[in-house]
Parts: structure tokens; C-alpha cells; sequence
């Protein structure tokens, strides 16, 4: 049975308003995730931070701050001045190596290396090493078996 022009032209117009409808409901919106913005804590006058839940953290000398429950929330990391990280337990992650305009890469202790074109590295002393077979674009990654030759 055909329907008629007028019934097709309100049935699209129809399904095109509820797909919009239903559009402006899911969607976050200009740089939004679909919440609310995150709200900051509110500071207390005895120093403790009440989050927009009500849970209230207690601010401790070194950094780290203790729940509710006793739990205990560690310090952020520090950054330093040399590129390094400080861990909350005392690790130190020693800095990023730094890629240079010409090419090559600076370690962290000084060591200038040159990538090569076919991923080896070239160190100062002319020495060149083949980084393993695995990696991007090499195969499949630690844990799992090589593809089987037919």
C-alpha cells in the first residue's frame, strides 16, 4: 500500500526533529564531556577541602591528603629543574631524552646517539645497534607468538 506524498512528507519531518531531539540530549556540546564542569574544592577554615560530593580531605604536611576512611591519597610527583621526577617514595625518574634540530637524540647524561633510517642507533664510538625485532612496525609485541610461516 502507498502512502500518500503529504503522510511520507510529515513522517520525515517528524523522524528528522526526534533524530534532533535526541542529538542535542546525548551530545556533550562544544568542548564539553557530557557533565557538568568540574567544580573546585572548598577550603575549610581548619585547612580541610570538602569536594562537591562532601567528602572532606584532610591536607597533610607532605603533600599527601587522608580520606574520610583513613585512606591515604599520595603526593603528586615533583618535577625538577634538571627534567627529572621525584615519586612520592623517593624514586627518581631521571629526565626525557631531548631530540636535537640536527637529528640526534641527547640522553640524559650528555650521550648525543643518531637514529638511522632503518631504526638502528649510531652511539659516539661508531658502534651501531639493531633494537629488537619486536616493536612498532616489527611484529607482534612482547607476549605474543610471532605469526606462524606458511
Amino acid at each position: 500500500m502507498k502512502m500518500p506524498a503529504r503522510l511520507n512528507l510529515i513522517s520525515a519531518a517528524l523522524a528528522l526533529l526526534l533524530s534532533a531531539s535526541a542529538f542535542a540530549q546525548t551530545h556533550p556540546g562544544p568542548g564539553g564531556h557530557g557533565r557538568p564542569p568540574h567544580e573546585p574544592p572548598a577550603l575549610n577554615a581548619d585547612g580541610t577541602l570538602t569536594l562537591p560530593d562532601g567528602t572532606i580531605l584532610t591536607p597533610n604536611a607532605d603533600g599527601s591528603f587522608t580520606l574520610p576512611d583513613g585512606d591515604v591519597i599520595p603526593p603528586p610527583p615533583v618535577h625538577n629543574a634538571d627534567g627529572s621526577i621525584t615519586l612520592p617514595d623517593g624514586t627518581v625518574l631521571p629526565p626525557h631524552p631531548v631530540p636535537n634540530p640536527d637529528g640526534t637524540i641527547t640522553l640524559p647524561d650528555g650521550t648525543v646517539v643518531t637514529p638511522n633510517a632503518d631504526g638502528s642507533i649510531t652511539l659516539p664510538d661508531g658502534t651501531v645497534i639493531m633494537p629488537p625485532p619486536f616493536g612498532p612496525g616489527r611484529g607482534p609485541g612482547p607476549g605474543h607468538p610471532p605469526a606462524k610461516k606458511s
